[in-house]
């Protein structure tokens, strides 16, 4: 459900279209502009350049219309003494109008800078109209608006807040990596606070259930209390290893002695399952909080504007690529997923197979190749982005997940690592042997402490590296391979899922790669 932040006032009172219009802006100013004459009226005692001051520097941050009929109505007052004829309503019409006439005018100015004009405008009328009055009223009345002009430039500048300089996107990056790497290291500290109750508070609960009710408590746990600890702690490690307990785990003559053993060992039990319940939850919170501390470290990392990996050298060599893929029984829809692109020099290949067959599996396997090809590009490693993918699968913790067959290499050495997690062994074909290179492992998303597999290769000679997912992996995967070591990898790649089309019974895919010697490679983006 969408939820909004409005005001209560807003949902209870419903303000006619008429009362918000320009009429009733223009009839609330004018009424400002008259109180405002009577409020600083009152307030203005002796020298007028307190209260004007005070006034200027008020709507330095207010609308422009404001601050004109304010800086008009400080004007006036810094003259109340010498223009006594006017009456305060009729100043504050007079002023009205003249912040008005501001307000509409095209002046491209700040709020300040309106209310300055105007203070200075009426400061002007006033001198004006006061020439009659003589030279020592004109002398003091001049006077008087040099220090008030001074005054207000000078109160303006302590209260006027500096923007503070704009940062560069560089220092925002290293200040957000920062941020990200506190938040990891708090991640890590461990409460030692935080954990379940031991086997002596596992006692001390069976207890309260059962001992304190019955009638022999006083001959176990007060006169007999030494035999009854040691006969509790020799029984402890067997039902500890089994995970509950019966009978047998108990000394036969603490059994003999206790007047309510089945109750006992039952109450043991429901307590041992508790205590392990809490214990799976621990763990699961414990990992589950390492996860996100590697996580926010990965990703400050990222964030510190850190460049992806580059080659050495100008790339030497051209990528050559062979795919073929097939679903399920000749389905169109596969779930085994590929992309392959360079960046810098360095060509990354991914096949990942997601869990089971169907659209659900190639969606799975469509987003672990978005997700790690994302990281790539945006400068982690790829063990770090393999480390975020296991991270996403035991957070989510829905027992989905995709394997990976990560590969970056080289184009100017032709040298590369393989990783691999989860995924069938691959292939490295030269013209003389087939050698199967990696093993079966659990795939990410079954724990924190799960690695991939890292392999070293070089393809610099003429070696084809073929990976294959589940369904096209086998002995006659190794035969058919033996056979056409000399093939183009398109050709090889579609005669490996051949192979295994009778069978159709999961999803097929085969990705076979060389490197062909080329000037023009530099040009690979």
């Amino acid at each position: 459900m969408r939820q909004t932040l409005d005001f209560p006032l807003r949902r209870r009172i419903h303000i006619k279209k008429w009362l918000t219009g320009r009429t009733m802006r223009y009839l609330t100013e004018l009424f400002g502009a008259f109180f405002g004459s009577l409020a600083l009226a009152c307030l203005s005692i002796g020298s007028k350049t307190l209260p004007a001051a005070a006034c200027l520097c008020a709507v330095l941050k207010g609308t422009r219309a404001a601050a004109s009929i304010l800086g008009a109505l400080c004007g006036y007052f810094l003259m109340f003494d010498f223009l006594d004829a006017l009456e305060p309503a009729a100043s504050g019409v007079m002023l009205f109008c003249l912040g008005a006439i501001l307000r509409q005018a095209e002046i491209p100015t700040s709020t300040r800078t309106r209310c300055f004009l105007a203070f200075c405008t009426t400061c002007s009328v006033g001198l004006i109209y006061a020439v009659g009055l003589g030279g020592p009223v004109l002398f003091v009345l001049v006077l008087r608006c040099i220090v008030a002009v001074l005054t207000v430039l000078f109160a303006s500048q302590l209260i006027h807040e500096q923007r503070p300089a704009a940062l560069t996107p560089e220092v925002r990056s290293h200040r957000a990596a920062d941020a990200l790497r506190q938040v990891s290291r708090l991640l890590r500290t461990r409460n030692t606070n935080d954990r379940p109750g031991d086997v002596a508070a596992l006692y001390d609960c069976v207890c309260d259930k059962v001992c304190l009710r019955c009638s022999g408590y006083l001959a176990c746990w007060e006169r007999g209390a030494e035999d009854t600890y040691r006969h509790l702690r020799a029984a402890a490690p067997r039902f500890l290893h089994r995970g509950s307990a019966t009978a047998a785990d108990f000394p036969t003559e603490f059994l003999a002695n206790c007047r309510q053993p089945d109750s006992f060992v039952a109450a043991v039990s429901e307590e041992l399952n508790v205590s392990l319940s809490q214990l799976q939850t621990q763990h699961r919170r414990e990992e589950y909080r390492l996860v996100l501390a590697d996580h926010y470290r990965i990703l400050s990392q990222l964030v510190s504007a850190r460049a992806p990996r580059t080659a050495k050298a100008q790339p030497r060599f051209r990528p050559e690529l062979g795919v073929r893929a097939m679903g399920r029984r000749g389905s169109r829809i596969s779930g085994d997923q590929g992309a392959c692109f360079t960046q810098s020099g360095i060509l990354y290949l991914l096949l990942c197979d997601g869990m089971g067959t169907g659209s659900d599996a190639a969606q799975e396997a469509k987003t672990a190749i978005s997700l790690l090809s994302g990281f790539l590009k945006a400068g982690a490693q790829p063990e770090e982005a393999l480390q975020l993918l296991n991270g996403i699968y035991i957070l989510r913790g829905n027992g989905c997940f995709s394997t990976v067959d990560l590969l970056m290499l080289d184009l100017s050495s032709g040298t590369g690592e393989l990783f691999k997690w989860g995924a069938a062994p691959s292939y490295l074909v030269t013209r003389r042997s087939v050698k199967k290179i990696g093993t079966a492992t659990p795939p990410p998303g079954v724990g924190n402490e799960s690695q991939p597999e890292r392999l070293w290769l070089s393809l610099q000679k003429g070696e084809k590296l073929v990976l294959v997912s589940d369904g096209a992996y086998g002995p006659a995967t190794e035969l058919c391979l033996a056979s056409m070591t000399a093939a183009d990898p398109q050709k090889i790649a579609s005669e490996v899922v051949a192979q295994h089309a009778a069978d159709g019974e999961d999803d097929m895919s085969a990705v076979v790669l060389c490197l062909r010697p080329d000037e023009t490679a530099s040009t690979i983006p």
